[in-house]
């Protein structure tokens, strides 16, 4: 799962999966994370959706001392 999308459907003999992607993206901040680790999202709290506008590839994210994100370009 390391740094790639994971889809996982019930599985069974004879069954037909279609896949249209809308990917989502979050922002998350915690501590003592492990990679390729499946998160809790009862425990995770500093959350924000990361929205890209069309024709934008990147985005800054900061946490504030809050615990509030900031996205910019």
């Amino acid at each position: 799962m390391g740094d790639a999308g994971t889809f996982a459907p019930q599985a069974g003999a004879n069954l037909t999966h279609t896949f249209i992607p809308t990917p989502s993206y979050w922002i998350a901040a915690g501590v003592d994370q492990k990679v390729g680790t499946v998160l809790d999202i009862q425990t995770v709290t500093q959350t924000a959706p990361v929205i890209y506008p069309d024709n934008v590839y990147s985005l800054t994210a900061t946490l504030n001392d809050d615990n509030t994100w900031t996205v910019t370009q």
